[in-house]
């Protein structure tokens, strides 16, 4: 059987503070013992010194261990908490008095009923002691009093109602305080448990096809607040890839349904008799195969380089010689729609990289620029070196892209020309293949455009390949 999150927490953090509580008490309780342990011992020794004073004094008074003497050390009042032997200076016992058996039996009773009233109880407290004190008299050493506790310290009523009160007040303060840690502890494990329960919900609607499920981002928790976000990413994510799965099937539809209806109504008519087959309409149907055949390799190509199968071959290349090339085979075509194409390189820019993919590069956003620069416009491209980058840029005059087409302008077959017209739209494919060539490189495009400046490709590359 599972347990859930909450019920994990719950038992997690009770189970904590019963251990502390725990811990807090028997350390409170064992220094609680041991100092009592130190009062009693040093009340103890105040006796002992209290009473061989007092004994100096009788002996003083009647002149020797007199029978009065003794009388009235036995009349010592606290004489029921201790026994004691006075010796002399020649270790003859003077006088032996003894506990009652009453007061021994009393002591030990209140000793285990102590025991039983602490949760840390030291033997040593059951062990009994002697105390011996030297008897003085006007500076000389008479004899020694020698003090006998039935236990290490004696307690009565009053003194174990106060241990017994501590104790009772210390489990009381546990039994609180595991009350009010169940209490935050079911508070805590709701808090943090609800936002996981519903980040489950939200990606089990997601997995279910319900991508427009977004989970609440605002939490208590900063962890769970970005947790919330990566899954709302994921979910916008899978949205987007989602409406280019659907967008690639209609997009490649129609890039394969035109060529093919064109082959087919050629060969129909062919047979048909309608047309014979003469090597003008043989061409147009050759014509029409090749552009399949040149958009399925361009497929291919894609998901190669989307794969990493296609190795790049690196060497020593000048990029501005290869955008020079570039610059070069697109000057017939500007020259004839009146566009202005310049140039501003760098005179040598050395780097590392694959030259026929660079100008595979260059060759779509030049192609690109061309086509979408109204007639009269300008064409501008720049090379330059920034610290351990090469940089390339495209500029060109126009309408511009519009921002909402700027986030989906490399994905396959997107074409912010909804007319689809492929003098202007293209098959959507030659920027996605430029992103990846880039990306393969190590490096990064940008766009920026705006209806009235145009538009700017910006490619930024390394002189080194990454190792």
């Amino acid at each position: 059987m599972k347990h859930t999150l909450r019920g994990r927490l719950t038992r997690f953090l009770l189970a904590s503070a019963l251990v502390s509580g725990l811990t807090a008490l028997l350390l409170t309780n064992a220094a609680l013992y041991d100092t009592f342990y130190n009062y009693k011992e040093a009340v103890q020794l105040e006796s002992a010194r209290d009473f061989s004073e007092y004994t100096s004094r009788i002996y003083q008074i009647n002149g020797g261990w007199t029978g009065k003497t003794q009388a009235m050390l036995l009349a010592y009042p606290g004489t029921d908490q201790f026994g004691f032997r006075i010796y002399d200076t020649q270790d003859y016992m003077v006088l032996n008095s003894q506990l009652l058996p009453d007061r021994v039996s009393f002591h030990q009773s209140m000793m285990r009923r102590m025991g039983r009233n602490a949760i840390f109880f030291q033997k040593r407290f059951y062990d009994g002691t002697e105390i011996l004190e030297e008897i003085v008299v006007n500076g000389e050493t008479i004899g020694t009093v020698e003090l006998v506790y039935p236990s290490t310290f004696s307690v009565d009523t009053a003194e174990l109602d106060f241990t017994s009160g501590v104790n009772r007040s210390l489990l009381m303060s546990l039994a609180i305080a595991l009350g009010i840690s169940g209490l935050l502890s079911a508070y805590l494990s709701k808090l943090l448990s609800r936002p996981i329960v519903n980040l489950t919900e939200v990606t089990k609607s997601i997995r279910s096809g319900q991508l427009n499920r977004r989970a609440e981002e605002r939490q208590s928790v900063r962890e769970l607040t970005e947790l919330s976000g990566a899954v709302n990413d994921l979910a916008q994510t899978l949205s987007h890839q989602s409406e280019i799965r659907k967008r690639l099937t209609s997009d490649l539809a129609h890039e394969l349904r035109t060529p093919l209806t064109i082959i087919q109504g050629q060969l129909d008519a062919i047979l048909e008799g309608i047309f014979e087959a003469t090597p003008d309409r043989l061409i147009v149907a050759r014509s029409e195969t090749e552009r399949l055949i040149g958009l399925v390799e361009r497929l291919r190509e894609i998901a190669d380089l989307e794969d990493d199968t296609v190795a790049l071959t690196y060497e020593d290349i000048d990029l501005s010689a290869i955008v020079q090339d570039a610059v070069t085979l697109f000057e017939a075509d500007a020259m004839t729609r009146g566009q202005t194409l310049t140039s501003d390189l760098s005179p040598v820019l050395p780097m590392v990289g694959d030259a026929h993919r660079l100008r595979q590069v260059l060759v779509n956003l030049l192609s690109n620029a061309v086509k979408y620069t109204p007639d009269g416009g300008r064409i501008r491209v720049e090379t330059r070196t920034i610290g351990s980058t090469a940089l390339l840029k495209i500029f060109n005059t126009g309408a511009g892209i519009l921002p909402e087409d700027l986030p989906f302008l490399f994905d396959r077959f997107y074409r912010a020309d909804v007319s689809r017209h492929r003098e202007t739209g293209g098959s959507g494919i030659g920027l996605t293949i430029v992103k990846l060539i880039v990306d393969a490189h190590k490096g990064s495009i940008d766009v920026k455009s705006d209806a009235q400046t145009g538009t700017t490709f910006t490619v930024t590359l390394p002189l080194q390949p990454p190792l």
